[in-house]
């Protein structure tokens, strides 16, 4: 038996006519191996001492290790698995030993619980938002993080795609339940385009519970008035039927308010397979497409006019092939565009 807190040494001996090469330990219990920050897995073992029998060809080497058991190792029944191994690779049958852990945290499967909080918040392009929430749980709180999304979809050039918060203060209470308050701070660029996004938060437990996700509605004010992709025009195909050694090139006009950051062609056979199901991958090489400025006559905003190439793959088998367009603004607006132009592989 051992505390939760304290440090425990393992000690064993194994015996072998032939030096023993190594040895070492997992630690355990009935639901897989516990956590490596209790004293690592597969940790090697120190050889203490070795000694060689009198009258005989077998020699006994002491090994040792030194394991810190967390003090919020859950109470309950463990196992040390010891394993060793001869310089001419013979396996000993490992070896268990029972370990109980008392004086930790009894065991919690009840999810943490996110305390009351306002669920709709206003901020002003170009600050730096703070987000701060508190998670409620029996168990200490192993991690929490959320995540940022809109109209386009997750929004992730802002402070990043899954952003890990730090915990910034933790009160118990008399019932066991302890609060642990978390922080983001995120800082939302100028231009960001004004309307509703959502912040969605997430926690759990180091149990392994995880938390009801909880969104807060983000209002974005005093940015950019843009929240239109994209408009594409002018898509054409070099050609409608070809073989797969034919050259193909698409072409394509896309128009913004703001400016423009990302574009290509995506070919799907049969409308929506984009890839081999075989695992073979793509039926197509992509290259980079190729972008010219139009002259703007207009000065409503910007226009490019893209061409690229496509090289189809040796598995791309005869049938239709949908092209489909991807298009991003430097604001973040962007579409995936299912098209009505189809290539044929004959």
């Amino acid at each position: 038996s051992v505390s939760a807190g304290e440090t425990i040494v393992f000690e064993w001996m194994v015996e072998d006519e032939s030096p023993i090469e190594w040895s070492w330990i997992l630690t355990g219990s009935a639901s897989g191996l516990v956590s490596p920050d209790w004293c690592g897995q597969g940790i090697f073992a120190e050889p203490v001492t070795s000694v060689a029998t009198s009258g005989s060809a077998i020699t006994t080497s002491t090994y040792q290790v030194e394991c810190a058991i967390p003090a919020n190792a859950v109470n309950g029944e463990y196992f040390v698995e010891l394993n060793a191994v001869d310089v001419f690779g013979n396996y000993a049958i490992p070896q268990r030993i029972v370990l109980m852990v008392e004086n930790g945290v009894s065991m919690d499967r009840n999810p943490p619980i996110f305390a009351p909080m306002a669920l709709t918040r206003s901020v002003t392009a170009g600050e730096t938002a703070v987000f701060e929430w508190a998670v409620e749980d029996e168990s200490p709180i192993d991690v929490s993080w959320m995540f940022i999304g809109g109209a386009p979809g997750w929004i992730t050039d802002w402070c990043g795609f899954d952003i890990l918060a730090t915990p910034i203060a933790s009160v118990s209470s008399s019932s066991a339940i302890s609060s642990t308050t978390f922080q983001v701070a995120c800082a939302i660029p100028a231009n960001a385009v004004n309307g509703e996004y959502f912040v969605e938060i997430h926690a759990a437990d180091v149990f392994g519970n995880y938390a009801t996700p909880q969104r807060i509605v983000l209002m974005v004010e005093n940015g950019s008035s843009d929240d239109d992709a994209p408009v594409i025009s002018e898509l054409a195909a070099s050609a409608t039927v070809v073989s797969t050694s034919d050259p193909l090139t698409i072409s394509w006009r896309l128009d913004d308010e703001t400016g423009i950051s990302g574009t290509g062609v995506w070919m799907a056979k049969d409308g929506y397979w984009f890839a081999d199901p075989a695992g073979r991958g793509s039926y197509a090489m992509y290259t980079s497409p190729e972008g010219v400025v139009i002259p703007d006559v207009s000065g409503s905003g910007v226009a490019m006019r893209y061409t690229q190439q496509i090289v189809w793959n040796p598995h791309a088998v005869p049938g239709r092939y949908t092209v489909w367009l991807s298009v991003r603004d430097t604001l973040g607006n962007r579409q995936f565009v299912q098209t009505d132009v189809v290539i044929e592989i004959r």
